[in-house]
């Protein structure tokens, strides 16, 4: 594909990092990336968690425009466990294009197949951006397509483009979790700050004048409204938004 001169690359981060500051929606920032990536050949692209803040793995995706087809085969699979992008991806904080990885490292068998099914899948190569969040977990933005634009010079760019889009789209997140918040109850807040602050749930009911397996129900839905699997994450989830005090 023809190839745009440096300060044509430079002058689209500009613009990219120009347009975020109006951005109000996940949406429309997967599809501003979209457009600037599209002019150096990716096709597909995500921001995805790979550790939590505590180190513990995550893998999930957070936004983007993901292959569809790739990322089912891949978490089904559970690649993530195989993948050399992620290995080193965590031991630097450089961005790299994956043609790199196979010219300088040594690759398990394992390891160059992931990159063997993704070239099936129409993603013959791909740049990745390790991203260090500021609560400590570690992040990656990845994209990828056929044909892309590999010359150096678009790094700088891409590395730019790649940090604005994380750092908004995570920004964006938290903004509609709060949005969230207001979806519960006044008696869901109520408990959960009791938890919070240290009580167990009987000593909530008996505080609420409530039964216990009421005080469960109120819970139950209050974590699935803020989408978390256990009632310890619930209260972690409330802190982490600045919800409740601790």
């Amino acid at each position: 594909m023809s190839k745009p001169g440096s300060s044509a690359f430079i002058q689209d981060a500009f613009d990219f990092v120009e347009a975020t500051e109006t951005i109000d929606d996940i949406e429309t920032l997967n599809r501003t990336f979209a457009q600037r990536l599209s002019v150096h050949g990716f096709t597909t692209f995500a921001c995805a968690g790979i550790t939590g803040p505590g180190g513990a793995i995550r893998n999930e995706e957070f936004f983007g425009r993901p292959h569809r087809q790739w990322e089912a085969r891949y978490f089904s699979k559970e690649y993530f466990r195989q993948d050399a992008v992620i290995r080193i991806g965590w031991r630097t904080n450089k961005p790299f294009f994956w043609h790199e990885i196979q010219n300088n490292h040594v690759l398990r068998p394992e390891e160059q197949l992931l990159f063997n099914e993704a070239s099936e899948f129409g993603i013959g190569n791909g740049f990745i951006t390790p991203v260090r969040n500021f609560d400590g977990s570690f992040s990656v933005v990845s994209m990828g397509g056929q044909e892309i634009n590999d010359d150096p010079k678009a790094r700088t760019a891409l590395h730019l483009m790649s940090l604005y889009f994380a750092g908004m789209g995570r920004r964006l997140k938290i903004e509609n979790d709060l949005d969230r918040w207001t979806d519960l109850t006044t008696r869901q807040r109520e408990i959960i700050t009791l938890l919070a602050a240290g009580y167990r749930q009987s000593e909530i009911a008996a505080r609420l004048a409530l039964s216990e397996r009421t005080v469960e129900t109120h819970l139950a839905l209050a974590r699935i409204r803020l989408n978390v699997a256990t009632t310890p994450q619930l209260c972690v989830e409330a802190l982490r938004l600045g919800l409740i005090n601790p």
